[in-house]
Parts: structure tokens; sequence; C-alpha cells
């Protein structure tokens, strides 16, 4: 690897094109399909999604976001409207706003621990947990659209 923050920028990227590619799939009806009817909604998972990569983003990176945590400590089966075209401009923001602070940061830094609620983890430990995370909710999503109700 060349450096951490030119491998960690192409990481995100392709990242935020997989997530929008796979949203642009959507219709806006998808947004409201469960896998059961007491599981919560694509568009809920998506929301929540958006919403842990900008809280990760604003601990790790110091960049704030642009939407709250409304799917914090909320029940499975709270789900927001959700607007599609919301979503899909959440996600163009995000592709962006997230490159500069990757493409910055120290390669010391990015062993810094940072305390969060669930535990102490390094930045690069957040980010991984970030992607990670992201893709465990994109099958979800997938499942809700899929078979859901």
């Amino acid at each position: 690897m060349k450096n951490i923050n030119e491998f960690a920028v192409r990481l995100w990227k392709e990242h935020a094109q997989t997530l929008r590619e796979m949203v642009e799939k959507l219709k806006q009806e998808d947004l409201d399909k469960r896998v059961h009817p007491e599981t919560a909604t694509a568009g809920y998972f998506l929301l929540h999604l958006l919403e842990v990569e900008q809280y990760f983003f604003a601990k790790a990176f110091g960049v704030r976001g642009r939407i709250g945590g409304s799917t914090f400590g909320k029940a499975p089966n709270h789900s927001p409207k959700i607007s599609l075209q919301a979503m899909l401009d959440e996600i163009a923001w995000q592709a962006e706003a997230y490159v500069k602070p990757l493409s910055e940061i120290s390669d010391d830094a990015w062993e810094e621990k940072i305390e969060l609620p669930f535990g102490t983890f390094s930045r690069l430990k957040i980010f991984s947990k970030t992607l990670n995370h992201s893709a465990h909710h994109c099958g979800q999503i997938a499942q809700a659209v899929k078979h859901g109700v």
C-alpha cells in the first residue's frame, strides 16, 4: 500500500459508489418494505446506516453530518417516512464530504484512540466499523426489498 490515506479515499469512494448504485435501483415504495411485520423498513435501515456513517465520521474525523441520529435507540419497528431523493442527496454529500479528512489525516493519527459509547477504538478501526456496519444494513435493505411485504 502506497499510503493509507490514498487507500482509505479509494475505499471510501468505492463504498459510496456501490451504495449509490444500490439506492438508485430502489423505488420510493421499496423503502416501506419489511422482511417481517416486526422489523424495520428498508428506508429505516438506509437512514440508519447514513446516520451511523455521519456519527462515526464526526467522532473520528471531526466532520459534522447533516442529519441527526433519529434512528438511534429506537425500536426496530420505528420507521419514519423516508424520501428516496433525500437519501440519494445525502449519499452524494457524504461521498464528497469525507474525502478531505481521509486524505489529510497523518499516518500516526490513524492509530489514535477515540472513545465511543461502546468502546475505545483507533480511527482506522472506526473507519472499518463504518464500512462493515453499512454493508450489514445494505444486506438487510436488499432482503427487505426482495422478500419483504
